[in-house]
């Protein structure tokens, strides 16, 4: 009896030491990707009723407040993107759903515009140990040649479970308040963070070898050097960052306000539902939520069945049309004076964005050094993040002075850059780890 429990558990260990497959991995993303829709869609569906009618933002205090979350996501995104190429960027991911939770729950209990912009440094330090370490990883888990169509499926997945969670956190907002809300899916936020902890695999990680007598530290100080090399080393990738810090700024304006224009430059008129009578103004934003789902839906599975993932000049030449379109779009829905113009200049900016980050992450990731991949992520990040800081309060004064369709117009020309960029890019054959580039030194 003796000899079987030590056989089986031989047998047992033999068995989590070998690596999964790669849908288990797969599905871990989808969990990740999902939940956080889920949470995020609880959460940002009603935080910008809850800035302006509780915490009595300004359009400046607005714009400030996401510039607050990037400068700690500029600041953090290197340093946590090392930290993943050196460490655990399983670590990495779980330690950012932890101050996630903090994020949500501190923000939720104190709506203090001095709080809130304590709680946004935690959320862009979140955003910092999660962005690049999950793309890094889930490229080492299941292969980089893999991950753009698993990337428009979890963008497919997180648009449904956001609408969801969009409804859900109107439902709840309406009986508890928008304050406990948010409390409450920080709660559900720190439960992900527990469940991650059992269930998230890492058997592809390979950090760089470390000489012996090295310190981990100057382990990770030559981490960051190689990282900055792979994108001096490759003049496209310089494009393609610049385009990033410009789509930031961007992202920036029309996110922190685009709701705000919709509440006091159009105007919501009495919603009233069967079963449900008269609905506050917030119940609204659920609407356009619900009307955007499908159409984000088959945006992304046009993309997903049309273009090829394999291909980096297809993608390059698929996100040069994304850039046109939005500038289009925003610019239709800054200018719009009656609410059925603006919705539906919103959605379709709403479904060219949701193309944009799976086709932008799965480019920017092929043909990256494994040992690098996290930290050149991150720099990439740090690009988005960097426009989002300048640009943002730049269009927050312009809203603040000039009016937010003003603002939203000028975000729409920060775009205009990028159309450029992404056509060189297409010229080039839009591959970033093209021979042509200057050789990356070991």
């Amino acid at each position: 009896m003796l000899a079987s429990f030590r056989a089986g558990r031989v047998r047992r260990v033999r068995r989590a030491r070998q690596r999964p497959e790669p849908r288990d991995a797969a599905r871990v993303f989808l969990l990740i990707s999902g939940g956080s829709s889920l949470l995020n869609g609880i959460v940002f569906t009603i935080a910008a009723v809850y800035y302006v009618t509780v915490a009595r933002l300004d359009p400046l205090q607005l714009v400030l407040l996401g510039t607050t979350l990037e400068a700690s996501y500029f600041l953090f995104e290197v340093p946590t993107g090392v930290f993943a190429d050196t460490w655990s960027r399983r670590g990495s991911v779980i330690i950012g759903h932890f101050l996630a939770a903090a994020y949500f729950v501190v923000l939720g209990s104190f709506p203090i515009f001095g709080v809130m912009v304590l709680a946004n440094v935690v959320s862009g330090l979140a955003y910092a140990f999660e962005e690049g370490a999950l793309q890094a990883w889930l490229a080492d888990e299941i292969g980089e040649e893999r991950v753009g169509a698993l990337y428009v499926r979890a963008s497919q997945v997180g648009r449904i479970l956001g609408l969801f969670g969009a409804v859900g956190g109107v439902a709840l907002a309406a009986t508890i308040g928008l304050g406990p809300t948010i409390v409450v899916a920080g709660l559900a936020q720190l439960g992900l963070a527990l469940v991650l902890l059992i269930v998230m695999p890492e058997h592809g990680f390979r950090p760089a070898p470390r000489a012996d007598g090295i310190s981990r530290w100057r382990q990770m100080a030559a981490t960051t050097r190689s990282g900055a090399r792979a994108i001096r080393g490759r003049p496209l990738m310089l494009s393609i960052l610049l385009a990033g810090a410009l789509f930031g700024a961007f992202t920036e304006a029309f996110d922190r306000l685009w709701e705000a224009h919709v509440l006091t430059d159009i105007g919501l008129p009495p919603l009233s539902l069967p079963l449900l009578g008269d609905l506050p103004p917030i119940a609204w934003f659920a609407v356009f939520s619900v009307l955007a789902m499908p159409i984000e839906l088959i945006v992304l599975e046009v993309v997903r069945r049309r273009v090829d993932m394999g291909n980096p000049q297809a993608i390059a030449r698929v996100l040069l049309l994304v850039q046109a379109g939005l500038i289009v779009s925003v610019a239709a829905f800054g200018l719009a004076v009656g609410l059925a113009l603006a919705m539906a200049a919103f959605f379709a900016s709403g479904a060219l964005r949701g193309v944009q980050h799976p086709l932008y992450d799965a480019w920017l990731n092929r043909g990256l050094e494994p040992s690098t991949r996290a930290t050149v992520l991150s720099m990439a990040g740090q690009a988005d993040a960097f426009g989002q800081f300048t640009g943002g309060p730049m269009l927050g004064g312009i809203g603040s002075t000039f009016g937010i369709r003003a603002a939203l117009v000028a975000a729409a020309g920060f775009l205009l850059p990028t159309v450029l960029l992404y056509g060189r890019a297409v010229r080039h054959g839009g591959r970033v780890d093209d021979d042509e580039d200057v050789a990356i030194a070991e």
